[in-house]
């Protein structure tokens, strides 16, 4: 009758030890689910802010080079003391860094 208790207790102490080890890895796949779900939304809104950030880098660069231009011709009109008179390619160079800036 002893060997029946022990043997049952033993039983009962595996089938936890079973159901323990389950649990664990069940909470250890959620873990692993959870850490998948976190470094796919970083890298959705990684991706997300790239693309406005690279495109205001982008027409940032355009209106700096633009206006860098701008600037040589007011500095070589004034170290010419002569008049500086906008022309059209100077007007089609301000519209389009209005356009790029979406203020057309």
């Amino acid at each position: 009758m002893l060997q029946e208790a022990q043997l049952a207790h033993a039983e009962e102490r595996e089938a936890a030890a079973r159901q323990s080890a389950a649990e664990s890895e069940l909470r250890r796949q959620e873990a692993e689910d959870r850490r998948r779900a976190q470094e796919l939304l970083i890298d959705v809104t990684s991706h997300e802010l790239r693309q406005p950030v690279s495109a205001i880098l982008n027409c940032a660069s355009l209106i700096r080079s633009n206006y860098t231009k701008v600037r040589e011709d007011l500095e070589k009109a004034i170290s010419e003391n002569s008049v500086f008179r906008p022309d059209k390619a100077l007007l089609t160079t301000i519209d389009e860094d209005l356009e790029a800036l979406g203020a057309s």
